[in-house]
């Protein structure tokens, strides 16, 4: 499980009222002093409580066997679901934006889970197909597993998918999911940024480059449209860590299966002017730039 726990700066303003008691027979002005302890106890108010956000897994397995016990297909689903584990401690207001919050995600990931159930479900009726006609080598396979990864604000799902369904090797793909838990939606990679258009193509010429720079092998494998591929990065499996951001292009999106998953990753240092000071904020960076800054 992922906690996420974050606190707001409090600053509290006290008003503190002193009557004097008007002059007269045989009175003076009144002095009233109020103790130290008494002003640190009116300042010192109990911070706001924000969500603890929580993230779990959510685990199923299917087996499809024929009727003599082989195994035609097996199909594993490893997803993710978010709880809220102060939810009763929330003012409404808060409880009620971090429930829509939580929502949001599961109903993306149940919807994920559905697809994977309904694809494996195809797969066993197909494994079924090709074993009574006498040509199932080896039982088809469907594998899904998702991580989580908490930066700032904004959670970082990389899905892994292999199969497979017959010939020479498994297949596999990544891709990604991006969460900000502050607007309680899924956004697209570019919306990160503080200026998505300049995002997008300001990255693409930096990915360019680090693609330019792998080895002689690995850039006489691009396809002639690899360059086009990368421009449209925002586009694919984009995520974000502490480093900074790193786009994974899967087995045939930049080469052929022999290449593998080519990962190219821009630390903040080279992408921080095209994030922007929103940007790195909710990615829980502006304290880190500003520190930089100073510096």
């Amino acid at each position: 499980m992922i906690p996420m726990k974050r606190w707001k700066a409090v600053l509290p303003v006290a008003l503190l009222c002193l009557f004097a008691a008007c002059s007269g027979a045989g009175t003076g002005n009144m002095d009233l002093t109020i103790s130290q302890d008494a002003v640190r106890n009116t300042l010192m108010l109990p911070p706001d409580t924000e969500p603890e956000y929580e993230i779990r897994p959510v685990e199923e397995k299917q087996t499809y066997t024929a009727e003599d016990g082989t195994v035609l297909a097996v199909i594993s689903y490893q997803g993710l679901a978010m709880d809220i584990s102060n939810l009763e401690e929330l003012p409404e207001a808060e409880a009620e934006t971090a429930r829509a919050a939580a929502e949001a995600f599961n109903q993306r990931m149940d919807r994920r889970r559905q697809d994977a159930a309904a694809f494996g479900e195809e797969l066993g009726n197909m494994a079924r197909g090709v074993y009574e006609d006498g040509h199932l080598d080896h039982a088809y396979l469907n594998q899904i597993s998702m991580s989580a990864l908490l930066q700032g604000g904004i959670y970082s799902i990389r899905i892994s998918s292999s199969g497979y369904t017959g010939g020479a090797h498994t297949n596999s793909y990544t891709d990604s999911y991006l969460f900000d838990l502050r607007l309680g939606q899924f956004i697209d990679s570019a919306q990160v940024a503080d200026d998505p258009v300049a995002f997008q193509t300001g990255a693409a010429e930096l990915l360019l480059e680090k693609a330019q720079e792998q080895d002689a092998d690995v850039r006489a494998g691009f396809y002639p449209e690899y360059a086009e591929v990368i421009s449209r990065w925002y586009e694919g499996t984009v995520l974000f860590d502490s480093e900074g951001m790193t786009v994974v292009f899967s087995p045939y999106e930049l080469g052929p299966y022999a290449m593998g998953t080519v990962e190219l990753a821009l630390p903040y240092e080279e992408i921080g002017d095209l994030l922007g000071p929103g940007g790195l904020e909710r990615l829980g960076l502006a304290a880190d730039e500003d520190a930089r800054q100073e510096n």
